[in-house]
């Protein structure tokens, strides 16, 4: 089944493709540009301008996706061409893992705290000790309960 956004991308590839030489649409296969029509999103109307490269446009990330596997198995005309988009692939990825690393360190990641955050833990630690009776809450064990964990224990001590 196909998503929502999946369609989307769709139909912003469909306008690519319109708006690019027959030479290089001739490449991809009829049954697969009959697929893009099909599930493209009828009813998306993408922010499209010709004039504009696709560098420059607001495109949603399945319309790149797509793009790429298009590139990649019909428009790269040589296993070089491959390897450099792939080793363009490759460090997108890297730098993407960077930043995420960056951003989630285990040792940084409380330093951006807003402001309430930092004030209320501060009150925390400085207002006096809370009583564990306060927190926890202990029920009382009823006959049936204790009847099994007895059961559990001799099923244990025979087992051995």
């Amino acid at each position: 089944m196909i998503t929502k956004e999946y369609a989307k991308g769709l139909t912003e590839v469909m306008l690519i493709l319109d708006n690019t030489e027959t030479e290089y649409i001739d490449k991809i296969p009829e049954k697969i540009r009959k697929s893009f029509a099909e599930n493209a999103d009828k009813d998306y109307i993408p922010n499209f301008d010709p004039k504009v490269t696709i560098k420059e446009m607001n495109l949603l990330q399945e319309t790149k996706d797509i793009l790429s596997v298009i590139y990649l198995n019909y428009w790269a005309e040589s296993q070089e061409e491959k390897e450099q988009f792939y080793e363009i692939l490759n460090q997108n990825q890297k730098k993407l893992d960077e930043e995420k690393r960056e951003k989630y360190h285990p040792d940084k990641i409380f330093d951006h705290q807003p402001e309430i955050v930092k004030n209320a833990t501060d009150e925390c630690i400085s207002s006096e000790p809370v009583r564990q009776e306060e927190y926890l809450t202990v029920y009382p064990e009823n006959i049936f309960h204790k009847f099994i964990l007895k059961v559990k224990e001799w099923i244990r001590k025979f087992k051995k």
